[in-house]
């Protein structure tokens, strides 16, 4: 006999579309439309006020704060993620941790996020900036991950894997320290950008360079 689930086990939560980077590999570099602004607007904060208010309706066991670089507005919406935290939804957080900072470290414990998904597309600086398109990219990020670890957050890195950095994911997997987890993933792009993927033979050679 099957037990029906009362609520989503994870809701993603897009909290914005804003970024401090603008990588080539994610769905926000290829729309068309105006780069967002980072603060939101009253509208916008009416809509995070409804989805915060559907989720502790529908009783969701776990959200994941998303963006574009939710950092950049959690501020913004701590009133909500307030609410979630107090109704005993449990939180995590993807970021690229540009943003990273022991306040906002503080922030992200006080409503019970104790992991975080972040991501690095090369060991080399140049490589990954030019990725990120974004000088200084690497350094921020790397920068970030020292703060979160040393607040005793969990960190997981995410290397998303194409033609332009496959020569380097295992000095990529070789990078974090601190008990920091490594992972990497071939992207889901737009057929726009299919140049950046791999070949089906070239996939099983990021789980081994990660391994080994």
């Amino acid at each position: 006999m099957y037990t029906r689930l009362s609520a989503p086990l994870d809701v993603q939560w897009e909290l914005t579309p804003w970024c401090t980077y603008n990588c080539v590999h994610c769905y926000n570099y290829w729309r068309r439309d105006e780069r967002p602004m980072r603060v939101l607007t009253e509208d916008q904060l009416v809509v995070r006020r409804k989805t915060a208010k559907e989720l502790l309706e529908n009783k969701v066991f776990h959200v994941t704060l998303t963006g574009g670089e939710p950092l950049g507005v959690i501020e913004q919406v701590m009133p909500e993620l307030r609410q979630l935290a107090s109704a005993g939804i449990q939180m995590s957080i993807n970021t690229n941790l540009a943003l990273m900072t022991t306040e906002m470290g503080k922030l992200l414990k006080e409503l019970g996020i104790r992991s975080i998904l972040t991501s690095l597309m090369s060991a080399d600086e140049i490589l990954n900036d030019e990725i990120a398109q974004q000088r200084g990219a690497f350094r921020r990020t790397i920068e970030g991950i020292k703060v979160a670890v040393s607040m005793g957050l969990r960190v997981s890195v995410n290397m998303v894997v194409s033609q332009k950095n496959f020569d380097t994911i295992y000095d990529t997997g070789k990078l974090p320290k601190h008990s920091v987890q490594p992972r990497c993933q071939n992207p889901q792009t737009a057929k726009t950008s299919q140049a950046f993927l791999l070949a089906e033979s070239s996939l099983g050679v990021c789980s081994m360079s990660l391994s080994g």
